[in-house]
């Protein structure tokens, strides 16, 4: 972490619109230069997030803690939250109560 240091690039910024762009420049053991710009990364859109991009990333995420069937009770509850009254529903998916021993 000592060794990072983070800019703000008014350039990047212009160039992106009103996305939030980011870059990384680095450099390698061997002296070999990286550099990469993302003018408008996946999930930062200002059109708003594309979905199938954010259920793919939360299936992956969670893909080792939460059988299918689980991660799709989450993901139904989470698309139903305008409708819903409160998130209790949805916290019992994700904090099930545990029966005393």
């Amino acid at each position: 972490m000592a060794r990072l240091e983070i800019a703000t690039d008014i350039d990047l910024t212009r160039r992106a619109a009103e996305a939030y762009p980011c870059a990384i420049h680095a450099t390698g053991h061997d002296g070999r230069p990286y550099d990469v710009e993302i003018l408008k990364p996946p999930g930062c859109s200002p059109n708003g997030l594309d979905m199938q991009t954010v259920l793919d990333k939360f299936a992956g995420i969670t893909g080792r803690h939460l059988a299918p069937d689980a991660r799709n009770r989450v993901v139904d509850a989470v698309m139903a939250l305008d409708r819903a009254i409160s998130c209790d529903g949805l916290m019992r998916l994700l904090a099930p109560e545990r029966t005393a021993l």
